[in-house]
């Protein structure tokens, strides 16, 4: 993430490189515009707990993502997608779209999302 985009360093199909704040075009109401969120869970650093790291280059993307996590709604699509392969990964990424207007999240969407890889030793206590 840097401070005006999320990137993508390795684009699955059908993904960009980057997702960057952007105003939507066909819409009839003024000022709304897509920004996007990414959620990460990690294992921690202790071996026995876990780190949710919610980020976006602008502050109301933070909040969408804080939202959408803990949301009914929202936890319920995360679950859903992550666990399409049967169980929920320990480590993973989620990328969301967020439809804003005034700053305000109005829409919030899981648009891709992959397990990561965790070494549960390459950090020691």
């Amino acid at each position: 993430m840097d401070e005006s985009r999320i990137v993508n360093y390795e684009p699955a199909r059908g993904e960009a490189a980057s997702y960057a704040r952007s105003p939507l075009r066909d819409t009839k109401y003024q000022g709304v515009y897509d920004g996007y969120a990414l959620v990460t869970r990690l294992p921690g650093v202790d071996g026995a707990g876990n780190l949710m790291i919610l980020g976006s280059p602008n502050t109301e993307g933070t909040q969408a993502a804080c939202e959408y996590v803990t949301s009914p709604q929202g936890a319920k699509e995360l679950t859903r997608e992550l666990a399409r392969g049967g169980k929920l990964p320990i480590a993973y990424q989620v990328l969301l779209k967020v439809a804003f207007q005034a700053g305000v999240p109005l829409t919030i969407n899981c648009i891709a999302h992959r397990s990561l890889k965790s070494d549960p030793t390459a950090v020691q206590p």
